[in-house]
């Protein structure tokens, strides 16, 4: 069962103020205009699936893994799952995806990706140091995720390249 909410006011009272404070939203629940500090990286919080992702690139890989989770081409998916690193370092990638692989007509194997939604400003020496150390400690490689805009991930092409994926020019 799920519930769509039009406004954070329609929410039952216990969840109405986590949900306003984690959007930052005032009373009426509308978010402030005017002096609001900028984030670290100019990620904005986005809900998503009753779920506040810390940007709305994540926000649309998790929308992104839903589809194909319907579709078949992934079996499950986990939010931000926990590795303990050496050094006490906790490290919590976007994501950790498992996709069947197609050997026979049954899916009898299964292939397991741990993901993480970057971008140029979020790849940093902290970031790569922790992509080693799960690397050599784990032995697990981590996929970054360049996204793009959605409307590319939907498979359109913006209008200025005259045509769409399938060669269907534009209406």
């Amino acid at each position: 069962m799920t519930l769509h909410y039009d406004s954070p006011n329609e929410l039952p009272e216990h969840h109405r103020g986590q949900v306003i404070s984690a959007l930052r939203l005032d009373s009426d629940g509308i978010k402030p205009s005017g002096n609001s500090k900028r984030r670290k990286y100019g990620n904005q919080p986005t809900p998503y699936n009753r779920v506040i992702y810390q940007s709305k690139k994540e926000a649309n890989r998790a929308m992104e893994l839903d589809l194909e989770l319907k579709a078949g081409t992934v079996l499950w998916w986990c939010r931000q799952p926990e590795f303990v690193l050496p050094g006490g370092i906790i490290y919590r990638p976007d994501f950790i995806v498992c996709r069947p692989l197609p050997i026979t007509a049954f899916y009898t194997e299964t292939e397991t990706e741990v993901e993480d939604v970057k971008s140029k400003p979020t790849k940093t020496p902290e970031y790569r140091m922790k992509k080693k150390l799960l690397k050599a400690t784990y032995g697990i490689e981590i996929k970054e995720k360049w996204m793009v805009r959605l409307n590319i991930i939907l498979g359109i092409i913006p209008r200025r390249t005259g045509r769409n994926i399938k060669g269907i020019p534009p209406s």
